[in-house]
């Protein structure tokens, strides 16, 4: 009878990783300021790299150096609170980043590169700022301990779900192995996951439930984009960084999505 480890590819692997990381991202989203800003941006420097790589198959030039500017200031931002300077940033960043490859060399391409340069910045950048973001907000720590749980949750029981009753291919053409029972079960993984949580952690039900339903929706699309990504540049992972689970982008996909829908959730519940 096949063991758990032979059924389940990378299973000890992809446990080892999460055993030694989920410790330090729910401890720097617990204490937030620099410790959660510092965690973002390693892991977002990690991403751009990643991005690069893909954009690099693809056939473009991003610059690197505008987009790791262009991220420190979403990021800087969101840490600061500085709300009043984000349509101000971020006209001043498309304008460097336009001028900048015009000035480059590749001119026929310029404008290609320069949107795939913006495109790294705000896939990346932008969208993860989303976390600092709801950290901020009163009981922000809780808020985004939620959205991490029901995430998480999504992730695991679509996984384990999918591998083992997994009969309906979601998007067969993007990624042939996620299927539609996995995301079913693991929308109802994230759903109970935040609801847990947020029971334990004493937040209204509506809210914990809302935002664990949401986040998992969003969060199960930012993944099938990740993989879009990927099989466009025809690579099977977008790094190697975390052992198990790939590279950042690979890990922390379904956040990019989930972060800026479960604060658009929180603004709408009147968390702010």
């Amino acid at each position: 009878m096949e063991s758990n480890f032979q059924r389940f590819p990378k299973l000890w692997l992809r446990f080892v990783t999460a055993a030694v990381g989920l410790p330090i991202v729910v401890a720097a989203v617990w204490w937030g300021g620099a410790p959660l800003l510092l965690l973002l941006a390693l892991l977002a420097a990690a991403g751009i790299g990643e991005f690069d790589g893909l954009a690099r198959g693809w056939g473009f030039r991003p610059l690197t150096v505008l987009e790791g500017a262009g991220v420190a200031l979403f990021l800087i931002l969101a840490h600061a609170r500085m709300e009043s300077w984000l349509f101000p940033g971020m006209a001043a960043l498309v304008m460097t980043i336009l001028l900048a490859h015009l000035l480059h060399g590749r001119r026929l391409e310029a404008v290609a590169d320069a949107a795939m340069t913006l495109l790294g910045v705000l896939y990346i950048g932008f969208l993860l700022s989303f976390l600092l973001w709801i950290r901020s907000l009163p009981q922000g720590r809780f808020y985004t301990l939620l959205v991490l749980a029901a995430v998480w949750s999504t992730d695991a029981v679509a996984y384990f779900v999918g591998l083992t009753l997994g009969r309906h291919p979601l998007s067969p053409h993007i990624s042939p192995r996620k299927s539609w029972e996995g995301a079913i079960a693991g929308l109802a993984g994230g759903v109970g996951g935040a609801a847990l949580l947020g029971r334990l952690l004493g937040l209204p039900v509506s809210i914990s439930m809302a935002l664990g339903g949401s986040c998992s929706v969003a969060g199960q699309l930012g993944d099938l984009v990740e993989s879009a990504l990927k099989r466009s540049a025809g690579v099977k992972d977008s790094g190697g960084l975390l052992p198990g689970h790939g590279g950042v982008l690979d890990r922390f996909d379904a956040l990019f999505f989930a972060a800026p829908v479960g604060y658009i959730i929180l603004v709408i519940l009147g968390a702010r």
